[in-house]
């Protein structure tokens, strides 16, 4: 049974949704008719919620101003709910960090760790049949005969640097930095589904990977050097 949000929390979450879907619509695989449905609600609920709030609003609201709040997330709330359940939470091309970031919960089990993952991605293959995604299939140095991921990895991330498309006369750039790999998917098992921007096809891309539990991300693995399908 989920638990009824605040209001607070209600505002954090429908702001996280509407911004991080909608500046990735595209990657994310959502129509942009179904985010832009949100936005007369969110337009409606966020004056509201500033005049008839108890967080931003606790010494000045009328009781006017509170109900118009109330009635303004009865209407806001299933639409945003409907959004989340048919086009987030179970969308394979939203890396569970990013739904974690929208405050949507994650179908996991529970583990008990005392530090973060030891092992490290290996034997690292790719698939690059599918246009503008590489699914990666990997095992752990620790359990290389093993195809599930290690008892204490909660899943698999990947992160990946992709070059600009080369410039006549303009020099290639230089191999990237850790800082310059961008978490891009993850997986709960060994197959990692990374998805790319059609207009990205035929560019150089590198990409590593890394177990990921409550306590932090283990080793990167080696890098995979390839071009975008």
């Amino acid at each position: 049974m989920s638990v009824k949000l605040t209001d607070q929390e209600f505002d954090v979450k429908q702001a996280a949704v509407i911004s991080i879907t909608g500046l990735n619509l595209i990657v994310y695989n959502i129509p942009a008719t179904e985010h832009d449905d949100l936005l007369p609600f969110q337009a409606d609920w966020t004056p509201k919620y500033a005049a008839g709030g108890e967080i931003p609003a606790a010494a000045t609201r009328s009781i006017t101003d509170t109900e118009h709040k109330t009635q303004s997330r009865k209407d806001f709330e299933p639409e945003l709910n409907k959004y989340v359940a048919s086009w987030v939470k179970n969308n394979r091309f939203i890396p569970n960090g990013k739904k974690i970031d929208m405050k949507v919960h994650i179908d996991t089990n529970v583990r008990h760790v005392t530090e973060k993952p030891t092992g490290v991605p290996t034997q690292i293959t790719k698939d690059l049949n599918t246009p503008s995604t590489i699914t990666t299939t990997s095992v752990s140095n620790e359990t290389p005969g093993k195809r599930a991921l290690p008892d204490d990895v909660d899943y698999i991330m990947a992160f990946a640097y992709v070059f600009p498309a080369p410039t006549p006369g303009v020099p290639v750039p230089s191999y990237p930095t850790d800082d310059q790999f961008v978490y891009v998917a993850d997986s709960k098992d060994n197959k990692v589904k990374i998805p790319f921007l059609p207009a990205q096809k035929g560019l150089r891309v590198v990409i590593r990977h890394g177990y990921k539990n409550s306590k932090g991300i283990g080793t990167l693995s080696e890098t995979i050097d390839t071009f975008i399908p």
